[in-house]
Parts: structure tokens; C-alpha cells; sequence
């Protein structure tokens, strides 16, 4: 609408959006447009088309009004520092008046490993499943799941061989140890049985997830083989 008025609307003979003048205040306004989207993550299968994970959720919030950081917001590249993800970022307050300079500084965001997103069960729901597509263990020995899980919730890991559809012999949901924690590495086991104890074939995992008093949280899960730390 913005742009459209530039360009059709005149004075003195020629569009106001070929004025030096309008132009600044254009690029302000687009400016802390930008600014205030905030931080949201995105996701993309080619590199070229994302699509937002969950729209309008920031993942680093701006300040509240009056603070330093609550008008723009503009991150760094994210850093992996062990366990946890760093984010430096920049913040800047608009000034409200003409004659007070707006305030900028630099402030520090982490979250949680693999902490961006994580899929969960709606509150009106007491549960839930997600399952992945196929996959082949190769010469991984342990499924490791990063998933928070506390007062009462819990999920429940099954294995299905991709050809049949059918849950691999040893490895269903009745059989896997629950968890029923917060940890980034929660190790899978049926009974006594591990990932590497499944045939080297192409198998799905499914993931179920019960509600309790607050939902699930699965963030991400992971092969690792006896010499990972």
C-alpha cells in the first residue's frame, strides 16, 4: 500500500517516491518493519523456498516496551557450545520522540540443543504419535532421543519394519523403556535389547507421546555407535 502510494501519488509535478526526502522515511519504515518481525525460524528442503515452522513464533523474544531490545532484533549465525545453542544478537529501541536517540546494545540468547522447534501433543489431546521415514541403522549400536518429559508425560519408542509394516520382533512400544525425563540424550532400550540388536535393515521409528500434567516435548533423536561419546 506504501510503495503504491509512492509511486502514484504527485506533487510538484512528479511521484513523491522520487523525493530524497520520502525516500529516508520509506527505509525507516521498512527498516523497523523488519526490525519488529523479530526472530522466527524457517525451514527449506532446497535452500530456496522456506516455509516458517511455526508463523509468528519468535524464537528470541523482544524485549517488553521501553527496553532495549523490544523494537528490532537482528541475530547473529547460532553457535553450538556443547549442550546448548548461543545466539549474540544486536537490539535496538526506537526513540519516540525527535529529540531522544533511540538506545542499541548486544544481548545473548540460548536455547536448548536442537531447541528451535519440537513436536508435542495438543492440550485438548492425551496423545499422539509421529513416525519417521524409513531408515537403516548402519554401524550405529544406540538411538539416542533429546525430549523433555516431566509431570507425568512420557513417550514410548517402537520399531516397524518398513517392508511389512509390521513392529519388529523385541522392539515395540510395550517392551521400550519409557522416558519419562528431560535429557538432550535419552538412551532407547527394550528390555535388554539396543539399536544395534536390530537387523541391518531399513526400519521406521515410531514415536508415542502421552499428555500428562504438562504435554511431551521431542526435540530430536540420533544414532550414535559405542565409540561416541
Amino acid at each position: 500500500v506504501v510503495l503504491e502510494h509512492l509511486r502514484l501519488r504527485e506533487q510538484f509535478g512528479v511521484a513523491i517516491g522520487t523525493m530524497q526526502a520520502v525516500q529516508h522515511k520509506a527505509a525507516d519504515m521498512a527498516i523497523r518493519m523488519e526490525g519488529m518481525r523479530g526472530f522466527v525460524a524457517a525451514m527449506s528442503r532446497d535452500g530456496e523456498n522456506f516455509v516458517y515452522i511455526e508463523p509468528g513464533a519468535e524464537v528470541i523474544r523482544r524485549g517488553a516496551s521501553g527496553e532495549w531490545d523490544s523494537d528490532s532484533i537482528a541475530p547473529s549465525v547460532p553457535l553450538v557450545d556443547e549442550n546448548e545453542i548461543k545466539i549474540y544478537y544486536s537490539g535496538y529501541r526506537f526513540s519516540r520522540t525527535k529529540r531522544i536517540e533511540g538506545e542499541r546494545a548486544c544481548g545473548l540468547a540460548t536455547v536448548r540443543l536442537d531447541g528451535f522447534t519440537y513436536m508435542t501433543v495438543e492440550d485438548d489431546r492425551k496423545q499422539g504419535s509421529v513416525t519417521t521415514i524409513p531408515v537403516v541403522r548402519g554401524d550405529a549400536t544406540e538411538l539416542h532421543v533429546n525430549a523433555s518429559c516431566v509431570k507425568g508425560s512420557r513417550i514410548d519408542v517402537e520399531l516397524i519394519d518398513s517392508k511389512s509394516g509390521q513392529t519388529l520382533p523385541g522392539f515395540s512400544r510395550e517392551e521400550c523403556t519409557p522416558i519419562t525425563s528431560d535429557s538432550l540424550g535419552h538412551r532407547v532400550r527394550w528390555g535388554k535389547r539396543a539399536l544395534g540388536d536390530v537387523p541391518n535393515a531399513s526400519f521406521q521409528i515410531h514415536f508415542h507421546l502421552a499428555n500428562g500434567r504438562e504435554a511431551p516435548r521431542l526435540y530430536s533423536f540420533g544414532f550414535r555407535t559405542a565409540n561416541d561419546k
